[in-house]
């Protein structure tokens, strides 16, 4: 499709020499973008806060299973496998919800960043 080839972007050459940072330069790229991104770190931190909630939720649907297998199925105990299935309903739809929360979260957080810094580039046209 391009010279080159590749089909990836920058027909498949990578970046070149000149262009490629050192290491003090990515440092300091590193940390202007942080400070650029401040105004989102409570965005951020909600969003960190979303994805442990949604990471522990996908822990659980298997301990659930487990816990209803032994505790109902192989003890007979039907309160016990009934009560198993509400929490894996439950569990599943606050892993939903959360999920939806953490994509919207950091969506925003994400697009709120690259508004800033597309204002920050054009200010310098």
């Amino acid at each position: 499709m391009w010279a080159g080839g590749g089909g990836r972007g920058g027909g498949g050459r990578g970046v070149e020499d000149d262009d490629k940072l050192d290491r003090s330069q990515t440092r300091v790229v590193l940390m202007r973008s942080i400070r650029m991104a401040g105004e989102f770190r409570r965005q951020a931190m909600w969003a960190m806060i979303l994805v442990t909630i949604s990471t522990i939720c996908t822990l659980a649907g298997p301990v659930l299973v487990r816990h209803g297998i032994d505790a109902g199925i192989k003890a007979k105990d039907e309160r016990a496998l009934n009560f198993t299935v509400v929490a894996y309903l439950v569990v599943t739809a606050i892993a939903y919800v959360v999920g939806r929360a953490q994509y919207v979260s950091l969506n925003s957080a994400g697009e709120g960043f690259l508004r800033i810094l597309r204002v920050k580039v054009f200010a310098q046209l």
